[in-house]
Protein backbone atom coordinates (compact mmCIF):
# COMPACT_ATOMS: atom_id res chain seq x y z
CA UNK A 1 0.00 0.00 0.00
CA UNK A 2 1.12 3.57 -0.60
CA UNK A 3 2.20 5.81 -3.42
CA UNK A 4 5.26 4.87 -5.45
CA UNK A 5 6.87 6.88 -8.24
CA UNK A 6 9.16 5.18 -10.73
CA UNK A 7 10.69 5.66 -14.14
CA UNK A 8 10.95 3.33 -17.05
CA UNK A 9 14.39 3.83 -18.59
CA UNK A 10 14.93 1.95 -21.84
CA UNK A 11 17.59 -0.73 -21.98
CA UNK A 12 19.69 1.41 -24.34
CA UNK A 13 18.72 4.72 -22.74
CA UNK A 14 21.03 6.70 -20.49
CA UNK A 15 22.16 10.17 -19.54
CA UNK A 16 25.11 11.09 -21.78
CA UNK A 17 28.38 11.27 -19.85
CA UNK A 18 28.95 14.93 -20.69
CA UNK A 19 25.51 15.89 -19.30
CA UNK A 20 25.86 14.17 -15.93
CA UNK A 21 27.57 17.06 -14.04
CA UNK A 22 24.88 19.54 -15.09
CA UNK A 23 22.13 17.04 -14.34
CA UNK A 24 23.44 16.34 -10.83
CA UNK A 25 23.82 20.04 -10.09
CA UNK A 26 20.28 20.72 -11.22
CA UNK A 27 18.89 17.70 -9.39
CA UNK A 28 20.36 18.98 -6.14
CA UNK A 29 18.83 22.41 -6.78
CA UNK A 30 15.46 20.81 -7.56
CA UNK A 31 15.40 18.80 -4.34
CA UNK A 32 16.40 21.84 -2.33
CA UNK A 33 13.82 24.10 -3.99
CA UNK A 34 11.17 21.46 -3.30
CA UNK A 35 11.91 21.54 0.42
CA UNK A 36 13.79 18.26 0.74
CA UNK A 37 15.86 18.19 3.92
CA UNK A 38 18.31 15.93 5.68
CA UNK A 39 17.48 15.41 9.35
CA UNK A 40 20.60 15.37 11.51
CA UNK A 41 20.43 14.04 15.03
CA UNK A 42 22.14 16.05 17.75
CA UNK A 43 23.02 14.31 21.04
CA UNK A 44 24.97 16.50 23.45
CA UNK A 45 25.01 17.00 27.21
CA UNK A 46 22.37 14.29 27.67
CA UNK A 47 19.94 16.03 25.31
CA UNK A 48 18.62 14.50 22.09
CA UNK A 49 17.25 16.75 19.38
CA UNK A 50 17.47 17.27 15.62
CA UNK A 51 18.39 19.87 13.04
CA UNK A 52 17.46 20.06 9.37
CA UNK A 53 19.64 20.93 6.41
CA UNK A 54 18.95 21.26 2.69
CA UNK A 55 19.46 17.91 0.98
CA UNK A 56 22.95 17.85 -0.53
CA UNK A 57 24.85 15.88 -3.14
CA UNK A 58 27.44 13.69 -1.45
CA UNK A 59 30.09 11.42 -2.92
CA UNK A 60 27.67 8.52 -3.27
CA UNK A 61 24.68 10.69 -4.07
CA UNK A 62 21.74 11.92 -2.01
CA UNK A 63 19.62 10.30 0.71
CA UNK A 64 16.85 12.01 2.71
CA UNK A 65 13.28 11.55 3.94
CA UNK A 66 11.88 14.90 5.17
CA UNK A 67 10.10 17.68 3.29
CA UNK A 68 10.05 21.16 4.79
CA UNK A 69 6.87 22.32 3.04
CA UNK A 70 4.93 19.17 3.89
CA UNK A 71 6.49 19.06 7.38
CA UNK A 72 6.57 15.31 7.21
CA UNK A 73 8.78 12.30 6.68
CA UNK A 74 8.25 9.54 4.18
CA UNK A 75 10.49 6.68 3.17
CA UNK A 76 13.99 7.42 1.95
CA UNK A 77 14.52 9.06 -1.42
CA UNK A 78 17.75 9.89 -3.17
CA UNK A 79 20.11 9.67 -6.08
CA UNK A 80 22.94 7.28 -6.89
CA UNK A 81 26.08 8.80 -8.40
CA UNK A 82 27.16 5.27 -9.36
CA UNK A 83 24.04 4.41 -11.36
CA UNK A 84 23.07 8.00 -12.23
CA UNK A 85 19.47 7.31 -11.28
CA UNK A 86 16.94 8.84 -8.89
CA UNK A 87 15.47 6.29 -6.48
CA UNK A 88 12.58 6.35 -4.03
CA UNK A 89 10.19 4.36 -1.88
CA UNK A 90 6.80 5.54 -0.57
CA UNK A 91 6.37 9.25 -1.24
CA UNK A 92 2.92 10.19 0.09
CA UNK A 93 0.66 12.52 -1.86
CA UNK A 94 1.72 16.08 -1.06
CA UNK A 95 4.84 18.18 -1.61
CA UNK A 96 7.16 15.23 -1.00
CA UNK A 97 5.48 13.36 -3.85
CA UNK A 98 5.49 16.35 -6.21
CA UNK A 99 9.19 17.00 -5.69
CA UNK A 100 10.22 13.38 -6.19
CA UNK A 101 8.07 13.08 -9.33
CA UNK A 102 9.66 16.25 -10.73
CA UNK A 103 13.11 14.76 -10.07
CA UNK A 104 12.21 11.70 -12.11
CA UNK A 105 10.88 13.94 -14.90
CA UNK A 106 14.20 15.82 -14.90
CA UNK A 107 16.02 12.51 -15.23
CA UNK A 108 13.92 11.52 -18.26
CA UNK A 109 14.57 14.89 -19.91
CA UNK A 110 18.33 14.35 -19.61
CA UNK A 111 18.05 10.73 -20.79
CA UNK A 112 18.74 9.96 -24.42
CA UNK A 113 16.27 7.31 -25.50
CA UNK A 114 13.03 5.94 -24.14
CA UNK A 115 12.14 7.06 -20.62
CA UNK A 116 8.93 7.92 -18.82
CA UNK A 117 7.60 8.48 -15.31
CA UNK A 118 4.68 6.64 -13.80
CA UNK A 119 2.92 6.66 -10.42
CA UNK A 120 1.62 3.35 -9.12
CA UNK A 121 1.93 1.93 -12.63
CA UNK A 122 0.15 4.74 -14.47
CA UNK A 123 2.02 7.10 -16.76
CA UNK A 124 1.70 10.70 -15.63
CA UNK A 125 0.93 13.96 -17.37
CA UNK A 126 4.34 15.59 -17.14
CA UNK A 127 3.53 19.16 -18.19
CA UNK A 128 3.13 20.64 -14.69
CA UNK A 129 6.44 19.14 -13.56
CA UNK A 130 8.22 20.22 -16.73
CA UNK A 131 6.81 23.71 -16.20
CA UNK A 132 8.38 23.83 -12.74
CA UNK A 133 11.71 22.70 -14.18
CA UNK A 134 11.50 25.50 -16.76
CA UNK A 135 10.93 27.93 -13.89
CA UNK A 136 13.79 26.62 -11.77
CA UNK A 137 16.38 26.48 -14.53
CA UNK A 138 15.18 29.19 -16.94
CA UNK A 139 14.74 26.52 -19.59
CA UNK A 140 12.26 25.75 -22.34
CA UNK A 141 11.89 22.03 -21.82
CA UNK A 142 9.11 20.27 -23.67
CA UNK A 143 7.37 17.30 -22.18
CA UNK A 144 9.18 14.15 -23.18
CA UNK A 145 7.82 10.91 -24.56
CA UNK A 146 4.37 12.11 -25.42
CA UNK A 147 4.75 9.63 -28.26
CA UNK A 148 4.24 6.32 -26.44
CA UNK A 149 5.47 4.30 -29.42
CA UNK A 150 9.06 4.95 -28.32
CA UNK A 151 8.31 3.29 -24.97
CA UNK A 152 6.27 0.48 -26.48
CA UNK A 153 8.98 -0.30 -29.01
CA UNK A 154 11.65 -0.36 -26.32
CA UNK A 155 9.62 -2.54 -23.97
CA UNK A 156 8.92 -5.02 -26.75
CA UNK A 157 12.55 -6.08 -26.61
CA UNK A 158 12.00 -7.41 -23.09
CA UNK A 159 10.02 -10.67 -23.19
CA UNK A 160 9.33 -10.50 -19.45
CA UNK A 161 7.42 -7.24 -20.03
CA UNK A 162 4.79 -8.76 -22.37
CA UNK A 163 2.00 -8.91 -19.80
CA UNK A 164 2.91 -5.45 -18.55
CA UNK A 165 2.70 -4.05 -22.11
CA UNK A 166 -0.67 -5.64 -22.82
CA UNK A 167 -2.24 -4.11 -19.72
CA UNK A 168 -0.71 -0.66 -20.16
CA UNK A 169 -3.17 2.19 -20.66
CA UNK A 170 -1.42 3.71 -23.65
CA UNK A 171 -4.45 5.91 -24.37
CA UNK A 172 -3.44 8.12 -21.46
CA UNK A 173 -0.97 9.65 -23.96
CA UNK A 174 -3.65 10.48 -26.53
CA UNK A 175 -4.22 14.07 -25.37
CA UNK A 176 -1.62 15.52 -27.78
CA UNK A 177 -1.16 15.04 -31.56
CA UNK A 178 2.14 13.26 -31.00
CA UNK A 179 0.61 11.10 -28.30
CA UNK A 180 -2.38 10.22 -30.49
CA UNK A 181 -0.03 9.23 -33.30
CA UNK A 182 1.86 6.89 -30.98
CA UNK A 183 -1.34 5.39 -29.57
CA UNK A 184 -2.55 4.75 -33.12
CA UNK A 185 0.70 3.01 -34.03
CA UNK A 186 0.51 0.81 -30.94
CA UNK A 187 -3.14 -0.04 -31.62
CA UNK A 188 -2.35 -0.96 -35.22
CA UNK A 189 0.51 -3.28 -34.22
CA UNK A 190 -1.48 -4.95 -31.47
CA UNK A 191 -4.82 -5.27 -33.30
CA UNK A 192 -4.24 -4.85 -37.03
CA UNK A 193 -4.81 -2.06 -39.55
CA UNK A 194 -8.55 -2.66 -40.11
CA UNK A 195 -9.17 -2.67 -36.35
CA UNK A 196 -7.22 0.60 -36.08
CA UNK A 197 -9.40 2.22 -38.78
CA UNK A 198 -12.53 1.04 -36.97
CA UNK A 199 -11.17 2.45 -33.71
CA UNK A 200 -10.66 5.82 -35.38
CA UNK A 201 -14.18 5.73 -36.81
CA UNK A 202 -15.59 4.93 -33.37
CA UNK A 203 -13.68 7.84 -31.86
CA UNK A 204 -15.06 10.19 -34.51
CA UNK A 205 -18.61 8.93 -33.94
CA UNK A 206 -18.24 9.48 -30.21
CA UNK A 207 -17.10 13.03 -30.95
CA UNK A 208 -20.10 13.58 -33.20
CA UNK A 209 -18.05 13.97 -36.39
CA UNK A 210 -19.77 12.55 -39.51
CA UNK A 211 -17.47 10.06 -41.19
CA UNK A 212 -18.16 11.62 -44.59
CA UNK A 213 -16.81 14.93 -43.31
CA UNK A 214 -13.72 13.17 -42.02
CA UNK A 215 -13.06 11.41 -45.31
CA UNK A 216 -13.11 14.69 -47.26
CA UNK A 217 -11.01 16.65 -44.79
CA UNK A 218 -7.27 16.60 -44.24
CA UNK A 219 -6.49 15.76 -40.63
CA UNK A 220 -4.72 13.15 -38.58
CA UNK A 221 -7.46 10.56 -39.04
CA UNK A 222 -7.73 11.06 -42.80
CA UNK A 223 -3.94 11.05 -43.25
CA UNK A 224 -3.71 7.73 -41.42
CA UNK A 225 -6.38 6.26 -43.68
CA UNK A 226 -4.71 7.69 -46.82
CA UNK A 227 -1.40 6.03 -45.90
CA UNK A 228 -3.20 2.68 -45.69
CA UNK A 229 -5.17 3.27 -48.89
CA UNK A 230 -2.07 4.43 -50.78
CA UNK A 231 -0.21 1.20 -50.02
CA UNK A 232 -3.22 -0.99 -50.77
CA UNK A 233 -3.86 0.90 -54.03
CA UNK A 234 -0.25 0.40 -55.04
CA UNK A 235 -0.58 -3.33 -54.40
CA UNK A 236 -3.81 -3.58 -56.38
CA UNK A 237 -2.71 -1.55 -59.42
CA UNK A 238 0.99 -2.30 -59.77
CA UNK A 239 1.86 -4.57 -62.68
CA UNK A 240 4.85 -6.01 -60.84
CA UNK A 241 4.87 -9.44 -59.17
CA UNK A 242 4.13 -9.22 -55.46
CA UNK A 243 7.69 -9.95 -54.36
CA UNK A 244 8.98 -7.15 -56.57
CA UNK A 245 6.23 -4.81 -55.35
CA UNK A 246 7.35 -5.45 -51.82
CA UNK A 247 11.02 -4.81 -52.61
CA UNK A 248 10.23 -1.60 -54.48
CA UNK A 249 7.92 0.00 -51.92
CA UNK A 250 10.32 -0.85 -49.07
CA UNK A 251 13.24 0.61 -51.02
CA UNK A 252 11.26 3.79 -51.71
CA UNK A 253 10.23 4.08 -48.05
CA UNK A 254 13.83 3.68 -46.91
CA UNK A 255 15.08 6.24 -49.45
CA UNK A 256 12.41 8.74 -48.38
CA UNK A 257 13.78 8.81 -44.83
CA UNK A 258 17.44 8.54 -45.81
CA UNK A 259 17.30 11.51 -48.20
CA UNK A 260 15.70 14.21 -46.02
CA UNK A 261 16.96 17.09 -48.18
CA UNK A 262 14.91 15.90 -51.15
CA UNK A 263 11.57 17.62 -51.65
CA UNK A 264 8.40 15.70 -52.41
CA UNK A 265 8.21 16.56 -56.14
CA UNK A 266 11.85 15.71 -56.67
CA UNK A 267 11.39 12.44 -54.80
CA UNK A 268 8.32 11.52 -56.88
CA UNK A 269 10.23 12.09 -60.14
CA UNK A 270 13.41 10.31 -59.09
CA UNK A 271 11.62 7.19 -57.89
CA UNK A 272 8.84 7.26 -60.53
CA UNK A 273 5.99 6.97 -58.05
CA UNK A 274 2.54 5.90 -59.23
CA UNK A 275 -0.65 7.49 -57.88
CA UNK A 276 -0.90 5.15 -54.89
CA UNK A 277 2.67 5.84 -53.81
CA UNK A 278 2.24 9.56 -54.42
CA UNK A 279 -0.66 9.61 -51.95
CA UNK A 280 1.36 7.54 -49.50
CA UNK A 281 4.46 9.73 -49.55
CA UNK A 282 2.45 12.96 -49.54
CA UNK A 283 0.95 11.85 -46.23
CA UNK A 284 4.30 10.70 -44.85
CA UNK A 285 5.83 14.00 -46.02
CA UNK A 286 3.24 15.87 -43.93
CA UNK A 287 3.16 13.61 -40.87
CA UNK A 288 5.65 11.02 -39.67
CA UNK A 289 3.73 7.73 -39.31
CA UNK A 290 6.19 5.05 -40.45
CA UNK A 291 4.77 2.34 -38.20
CA UNK A 292 1.39 2.59 -39.92
CA UNK A 293 3.08 2.30 -43.31
CA UNK A 294 5.17 -0.73 -42.34
CA UNK A 295 2.30 -2.49 -40.60
CA UNK A 296 0.15 -2.05 -43.72
CA UNK A 297 2.99 -3.35 -45.91
CA UNK A 298 3.52 -6.32 -43.58
CA UNK A 299 -0.17 -7.26 -43.76
CA UNK A 300 -0.45 -6.74 -47.52
CA UNK A 301 2.60 -8.87 -48.34
CA UNK A 302 2.23 -11.38 -45.51
CA UNK A 303 5.46 -10.37 -43.75
CA UNK A 304 6.35 -10.45 -40.06
CA UNK A 305 5.99 -6.87 -38.88
CA UNK A 306 8.57 -7.09 -36.11
CA UNK A 307 11.22 -8.47 -38.44
CA UNK A 308 10.41 -5.68 -40.88
CA UNK A 309 10.50 -3.08 -38.11
CA UNK A 310 13.89 -4.31 -36.89
CA UNK A 311 15.22 -3.67 -40.39
CA UNK A 312 13.77 -0.16 -40.59
CA UNK A 313 13.89 1.08 -36.97
CA UNK A 314 17.21 2.90 -37.14
CA UNK A 315 16.40 4.33 -40.58
CA UNK A 316 13.40 6.11 -39.11
CA UNK A 317 15.06 7.12 -35.84
CA UNK A 318 18.18 8.51 -37.51
CA UNK A 319 16.31 10.42 -40.21
CA UNK A 320 16.66 14.22 -40.28
CA UNK A 321 13.55 14.75 -42.36
CA UNK A 322 11.22 17.49 -41.09
CA UNK A 323 7.46 16.89 -41.24
CA UNK A 324 5.27 20.04 -41.51
CA UNK A 325 2.29 18.55 -39.68
CA UNK A 326 4.31 16.71 -37.05
CA UNK A 327 3.19 19.06 -34.35
CA UNK A 328 5.58 19.46 -31.44
CA UNK A 329 4.34 20.52 -28.05
CA UNK A 330 5.45 24.05 -27.14
CA UNK A 331 7.70 24.44 -24.11
CA UNK A 332 5.79 23.74 -20.91
CA UNK A 333 4.51 26.92 -19.31
CA UNK A 334 6.62 27.97 -16.34
CA UNK A 335 5.12 27.44 -12.91
CA UNK A 336 6.70 28.82 -9.73
CA UNK A 337 7.43 26.87 -6.58
CA UNK A 338 4.96 29.06 -4.75
CA UNK A 339 2.17 28.22 -7.22
CA UNK A 340 3.10 24.55 -7.53
CA UNK A 341 2.89 23.99 -3.79
CA UNK A 342 0.10 26.56 -3.26
CA UNK A 343 2.12 28.37 -0.64
CA UNK A 344 1.89 31.93 0.58
CA UNK A 345 5.09 33.98 0.23
CA UNK A 346 5.17 34.29 4.04
CA UNK A 347 5.55 30.49 4.27
CA UNK A 348 8.69 30.67 2.12
CA UNK A 349 10.82 32.91 4.32
CA UNK A 350 13.71 30.46 4.23
CA UNK A 351 13.81 30.77 0.43
CA UNK A 352 13.51 34.56 0.28
CA UNK A 353 16.07 36.45 -1.81
CA UNK A 354 16.36 40.17 -2.27
CA UNK A 355 15.84 39.99 -6.02
CA UNK A 356 13.59 36.94 -5.92
CA UNK A 357 10.22 36.58 -7.59
CA UNK A 358 8.04 36.78 -4.49
CA UNK A 359 7.55 39.50 -1.90
CA UNK A 360 6.77 39.08 1.77
CA UNK A 361 3.54 40.62 3.04
CA UNK A 362 3.31 43.96 4.84
CA UNK A 363 1.90 42.23 7.91
CA UNK A 364 4.96 39.97 8.05
CA UNK A 365 7.27 42.95 7.71
CA UNK A 366 5.46 44.61 10.63
CA UNK A 367 6.05 41.44 12.64
CA UNK A 368 9.73 41.68 11.74
CA UNK A 369 9.67 45.25 13.07
CA UNK A 370 8.21 44.10 16.39
CA UNK A 371 10.81 41.36 16.63
CA UNK A 372 13.56 43.91 16.07
CA UNK A 373 12.28 46.06 18.93
CA UNK A 374 12.27 43.06 21.27
CA UNK A 375 15.72 42.10 20.04
CA UNK A 376 17.10 45.60 20.71
CA UNK A 377 15.62 45.49 24.19
CA UNK A 378 17.30 42.16 24.91
CA UNK A 379 20.59 43.47 23.57
CA UNK A 380 20.45 46.42 25.97
CA UNK A 381 19.87 44.24 29.02
CA UNK A 382 22.14 41.43 27.80
CA UNK A 383 21.78 37.67 28.03
CA UNK A 384 23.27 35.85 30.99
CA UNK A 385 23.04 32.05 30.97
CA UNK A 386 25.35 29.70 32.86
CA UNK A 387 25.48 26.79 30.42
CA UNK A 388 24.83 28.37 27.05
CA UNK A 389 25.00 25.26 24.88
CA UNK A 390 22.76 23.21 27.16
CA UNK A 391 20.26 26.08 27.27
CA UNK A 392 20.11 26.25 23.47
CA UNK A 393 19.78 22.46 23.13
CA UNK A 394 16.93 22.46 25.66
CA UNK A 395 15.13 25.14 23.65
CA UNK A 396 15.53 23.07 20.48
CA UNK A 397 14.26 19.94 22.22
CA UNK A 398 11.33 21.81 23.76
CA UNK A 399 10.26 23.23 20.37
CA UNK A 400 10.44 19.79 18.81
CA UNK A 401 8.35 18.12 21.51
CA UNK A 402 6.02 20.88 22.76
CA UNK A 403 4.92 22.03 19.31
CA UNK A 404 5.79 18.90 17.30
CA UNK A 405 8.85 18.93 15.08
CA UNK A 406 9.73 22.58 15.01
CA UNK A 407 13.28 22.11 13.81
CA UNK A 408 16.29 24.38 13.95
CA UNK A 409 18.24 24.73 10.70
CA UNK A 410 21.63 23.08 11.00
CA UNK A 411 23.48 26.10 9.55
CA UNK A 412 22.07 28.43 12.18
CA UNK A 413 22.85 26.00 14.99
CA UNK A 414 26.42 25.61 13.77
CA UNK A 415 26.75 29.36 13.34
CA UNK A 416 25.58 29.83 16.93
CA UNK A 417 28.04 27.26 18.28
CA UNK A 418 30.86 29.07 16.47
CA UNK A 419 29.76 32.35 18.11
CA UNK A 420 28.57 30.94 21.42
CA UNK A 421 29.45 34.01 23.47
CA UNK A 422 28.29 36.53 20.88
CA UNK A 423 25.40 38.48 22.44
CA UNK A 424 23.74 38.95 19.05
CA UNK A 425 23.16 35.22 18.62
CA UNK A 426 22.17 34.77 22.25
CA UNK A 427 19.63 37.54 21.85
CA UNK A 428 18.03 35.67 18.95
CA UNK A 429 17.77 32.54 21.10
CA UNK A 430 16.37 34.58 24.01
CA UNK A 431 13.75 35.98 21.67
CA UNK A 432 12.95 32.40 20.61
CA UNK A 433 12.65 31.33 24.24
CA UNK A 434 10.06 34.04 24.82
CA UNK A 435 7.97 32.65 21.97
CA UNK A 436 8.28 29.03 23.10
CA UNK A 437 7.00 29.84 26.58
CA UNK A 438 4.38 32.34 25.46
CA UNK A 439 1.05 31.29 26.97
CA UNK A 440 -1.02 32.12 23.88
CA UNK A 441 1.26 30.17 21.59
CA UNK A 442 1.32 27.22 23.96
CA UNK A 443 -2.48 27.13 23.98
CA UNK A 444 -2.65 27.45 20.19
CA UNK A 445 -0.16 24.62 19.77
CA UNK A 446 -2.22 22.13 21.78
CA UNK A 447 -4.81 21.53 19.04
CA UNK A 448 -2.74 18.71 17.53
CA UNK A 449 -2.29 16.84 20.81
CA UNK A 450 -4.50 14.65 23.01
CA UNK A 451 -6.14 16.85 25.69
CA UNK A 452 -5.01 16.52 29.30
CA UNK A 453 -7.05 14.42 31.70
CA UNK A 454 -7.41 10.78 32.78
CA UNK A 455 -10.23 10.15 30.29
CA UNK A 456 -7.68 10.60 27.50
CA UNK A 457 -5.04 8.32 28.99
CA UNK A 458 -5.44 5.61 26.35
CA UNK A 459 -5.76 7.89 23.34
CA UNK A 460 -3.23 9.31 20.96
CA UNK A 461 0.04 8.29 19.41
CA UNK A 462 3.35 8.00 21.19
CA UNK A 463 6.57 8.99 19.50
CA UNK A 464 8.48 6.25 17.69
CA UNK A 465 11.58 6.87 19.81
CA UNK A 466 10.27 4.68 22.60
CA UNK A 467 10.44 7.52 25.13
CA UNK A 468 7.37 8.95 26.77
CA UNK A 469 6.68 12.11 24.76
CA UNK A 470 5.87 15.49 26.24
CA UNK A 471 2.53 15.25 24.40
CA UNK A 472 0.75 12.59 22.35
CA UNK A 473 -0.54 13.38 18.88
CA UNK A 474 -4.30 12.97 18.60
CA UNK A 475 -4.00 11.61 15.05
CA UNK A 476 -1.24 10.41 12.77
CA UNK A 477 0.56 13.52 11.52
CA UNK A 478 0.01 12.79 7.84
CA UNK A 479 -3.79 12.80 8.28
CA UNK A 480 -4.04 15.64 10.81
CA UNK A 481 -6.11 18.52 9.43
CA UNK A 482 -4.05 21.16 7.66
CA UNK A 483 -5.59 23.91 9.79
CA UNK A 484 -4.45 22.14 12.94
CA UNK A 485 -1.01 21.38 11.54
CA UNK A 486 -0.61 25.02 10.61
CA UNK A 487 -1.85 26.46 13.89
CA UNK A 488 -0.65 29.94 14.86
CA UNK A 489 2.03 28.62 17.20
CA UNK A 490 3.69 26.30 14.74
CA UNK A 491 3.49 28.84 11.90
CA UNK A 492 5.03 31.55 14.09
CA UNK A 493 7.89 29.39 15.33
CA UNK A 494 8.68 27.96 11.89
CA UNK A 495 8.73 31.42 10.38
CA UNK A 496 11.06 32.68 13.08
CA UNK A 497 13.52 29.82 12.61
CA UNK A 498 13.39 30.39 8.85
CA UNK A 499 14.10 34.08 9.39
CA UNK A 500 17.19 33.58 11.54
CA UNK A 501 18.49 30.86 9.21
CA UNK A 502 18.15 33.05 6.10
CA UNK A 503 21.31 35.13 6.58
CA UNK A 504 20.41 37.80 4.01
CA UNK A 505 16.93 38.35 5.43
CA UNK A 506 18.22 38.19 9.01
CA UNK A 507 20.71 40.92 8.18
CA UNK A 508 17.86 43.11 6.93
CA UNK A 509 15.87 42.57 10.11
CA UNK A 510 18.48 42.22 12.86
CA UNK A 511 21.53 43.81 11.25
CA UNK A 512 23.84 40.79 11.09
Amino acid sequence: MGTFVNTYIGKNSKIPEEKIPEFEKRLEKLFQAGGMMEIEKVSLLGIDTCTIRKARMHEKGMDFYYNYFEEDCWENVGYSTKKHHVWSNKVGWREFNITVTAAYVLETLYTDGAAAVFVNGDFIEEEIYTGWLNYLFEEEFRTKNRNPWLLFDDLEHLPEQEEYINHMDWNSFAGTPEGMAGCTEIYAVQNGIDAMIQWHDDLLKQAGVPLTDHEHSFNFFSITRLIVNGIRSYGAKSGLPKDQQFIRICANLKAFYQEPEMGLSEFEQKYELDDGQKALFLCLFLMDLPVIALKTIAELYDKDFRELWDEFRNVFRDSKRVFPMQLQDPPAEKISTQKLFQRKPDDMIYYWEKDGDFQLSDSLKKWFGRLRKKYDKIMKSGVSVQNLLKWILELMQYAQEEYYNIFTFAEFFEETVNHLTDQRYLALWKLYEGMLYDHELEEAGKVIFVPDGPEYANRGLHSSSGKEPRHRLEYSWCVTDKEKRENNARVTLRRYMALVANVKLRKNVFGF
